[in-house]
């Protein structure tokens, strides 16, 4: 319905005014506050999931992802990893399910469900997807956007939203524009980047540069554009020079790393991504733990190598000759 006010098709316009449109709001509110007045959250609220009777009722739907607060969950390593990725290839993956350690709709997810931190799952989670129904009531398009689910989702991980005016759409609802957000609301919803992150990814950004052949160029959070994703790793190392990306991104890299402090779920579903564009070695550095996973081997199926290292190992890049983090001193 969203879909034909945002193509301003008359009979739905007519039919749909924001009067209208919040009410429903309103009612799907009323809704989820039954729900968590018995400890059931949802974890898939989207506009899919609501349903709208001929004389004003309104139903959500979709309950499978629901869970009991306080309830153990089932392991999340037993759902199979190919639920996440048959999402990507979807038409409109902001608004396809994803099921696995990340589970719900990535444009509806908040920043600990995009995580996977399912434990931490509670009431919080859906009302924020009520506040990106909400903007996409006024906006008519969701709040994040990606060429993929995987895209989408990595920036939920990093409280990215996409603000503009309300909707200019001839069917989009009839509301005052307003300006951008201050810049200090912005910083509020960068949330899931704590200081240890940025901290632990200049530290291992300034090591590899020391190291790498002149023929090599270090990458900070640039895009790597694969055939249906666009990651923005923390740091990757491809081939140079600087001037043969000025019109494009890179399409693979020799190392990519991410920096886990919060996202270790998110960067092991990456590991397939990198895998298939070919890069040669992905670490996935977790500060809190004090160890590396680190890929190697890349096949269209994935890495056929994974390796933990840990303190006092010396972390030696198979990719790039000559280039090594002492763990020990790293972790300090």
């Amino acid at each position: 319905m969203l879909a034909l006010l945002a193509d301003g098709v008359p009979a739905t316009v007519k039919k749909y005014p924001l009067p209208v449109l919040l009410t429903v709001f309103q009612k799907v509110g009323d809704a989820l506050a039954f729900a968590h007045s018995r400890h059931v959250i949802h974890r898939d609220l989207k506009p899919e999931n609501i349903m709208l009777g001929d004389f004003g009722s309104v139903l959500l739907m979709d309950w499978g992802l629901a869970k009991v607060i306080g309830q153990k969950e089932a392991p999340a390593a037993a759902v199979a990893r190919s639920a996440i990725f048959s999402a990507r290839a979807a038409d409109g993956q902001a608004s396809e399910t994803l099921a696995g350690p990340i589970m719900g709709t990535p444009a509806y997810m908040s920043p600990e469900q995009a995580r996977g931190e399912i434990d931490a799952l509670g009431a919080a989670g859906d009302i924020y997807a009520l506040g990106a129904i909400l903007f996409e009531i006024l906006h008519l398009r969701p709040a994040v956007t990606g060429r993929a689910a995987l895209d989408i989702v990595d920036k939920v991980t990093r409280g990215e939203v996409e603000w503009s005016a309300p909707s200019s759409s001839p069917g989009g609802p009839k509301v005052k524009k307003t300006n951008p957000p201050p810049a200090s609301l912005l910083a509020d919803l960068e949330t899931s980047k704590p200081p240890a992150h940025q901290f632990f990814a200049d530290r291992l950004r300034k090591i590899l540069s020391a190291q790498i052949a002149p023929e090599f160029i270090v990458r900070p959070e640039g895009p790597i554009t694969t055939a249906d994703s666009e990651p923005e790793p923390d740091v990757a190392i491809v081939r140079g020079p600087a001037e043969s990306y000025r019109h494009a991104h890179p399409a693979t890299a020799e190392l990519v790393a991410e920096i886990a402090v919060t996202s270790v779920a998110i960067d092991r579903v990456k590991a397939q991504i990198y895998a298939e564009a070919g890069v040669k070695e992905y670490w996935i550095v977790c500060p809190e733990e004090k160890v590396v996973e680190v890929y190697r081997q890349p096949s269209p199926s994935g890495y056929g190598e994974r390796i933990v290292v840990a303190p006092p190992a010396l972390l030696e890049c198979v990719a790039l000759t000559g280039v090594r983090v002492d763990l020990a001193t790293f972790f300090a």
